[in-house]
């Protein structure tokens, strides 16, 4: 019975991570320039770029939010709820720390790039 039971709550976090995974994009990174090295207009271009991932990052953020209240069912078992927003959670936070690293990226870049002109 354990066995089933452990198949069921596999098959059901499967289902759930497939279909979160279907329904929610992941926005590709972009790069970052150079600024020891990249023009002004390279720079703008870059910042543009980050501010129109950030946005997408939002968007992904809040469609796996959504998808979190839309799975959630009250008569599933308490384990398949739990393992379901262990998954959501990080996710939520992988994401996160991808958009916080890449802000600090292009923090360090911009620094390099006034550098520069100073």
């Amino acid at each position: 019975m354990k066995i089933l039971n452990a198949l069921l709550i596999l098959s059901g976090l499967l289902l759930v991570s497939t279909a979160a995974q279907a329904a929610c994009n992941y926005p590709s990174k972009v790069p970052v320039p150079n600024g020891s090295e990249a023009s002004q207009e390279e720079m703008v271009a870059g910042q543009k770029a980050v501010k129109n991932y950030m946005n997408s990052m939002n968007e992904y953020l809040d469609c796996i939010e959504a998808e979190a209240k839309a799975a959630a069912s009250a008569d599933e078992a308490p384990e398949i709820t739990e393992q379901r927003n262990t998954l959501m959670t990080k996710r939520y936070n992988a994401a996160v720390t991808e958009m916080e690293t890449l802000a600090a990226d292009f923090n360090v870049q911009v620094r390099a790039y006034k550098a520069r002109s100073e």
